[in-house]
């Protein structure tokens, strides 16, 4: 007993999202052409599928452009990925070291490249605080000796004081 295939039903929805354009439109464009439908559910025969194509020609094939572009994109994103992907393994194989270093020397240059970085983070908090002070300083006002302290200082000075209240 052979089962004869049956025919593909294709749903208004469906066809509707191929082509990029909303149900609603299609279902008045085949009511106005005569078609019985009821909703969004309804199978699309194929004369339904002509009218149809007849009719949104310009919007289909801009569709299909547009299908095209998110390929074409997909295709050179993924080629992409596979270069960076081999790039990535490439770099990741270790090399021969070219000189083995002492751990004095090691540290030694760890210690410079502390200071550096030292140096660099002081210099911007410096060039920040005083950008800072410029543009918060009321025109015509001078600063307080409590204002003018720095703020490690004034911290240093609240750890330090002696709580004087007894806690009960």
């Amino acid at each position: 007993m052979a089962e004869a295939t049956k025919p593909k039903k294709l749903r208004l929805y469906k066809f509707a999202a191929e082509i990029n354009l909303a149900t609603q439109v299609l279902e008045d464009f085949l009511k106005e052409k005569g078609y019985k439908v009821t909703g969004h559910m309804s199978v699309l025969s194929d004369e339904m599928i002509a009218d149809i194509q007849e009719k949104f020609q310009k919007d289909i094939e801009k569709t299909e452009k547009h299908y095209r572009k998110i390929s074409e994109f997909q295709k050179k994103y993924s080629d992409k990925e596979e270069v960076e992907e081999e790039n990535l393994e490439a770099e990741q194989q270790p090399e021969e070291p070219a000189e083995v270093k002492s751990e004095e020397e090691d540290e030694a240059a760890a210690e410079v490249k502390t200071e550096e970085v030292a140096e660099e983070i002081e210099k911007e908090t410096e060039t920040e605080s005083a950008e800072l002070e410029e543009t918060v300083k009321p025109e015509g006002k001078e600063k307080s000796e409590e204002e003018k302290a720095p703020v490690a200082k004034i911290v240093e000075d609240a750890i330090s004081e002696e709580v004087t209240e007894p806690v009960e």
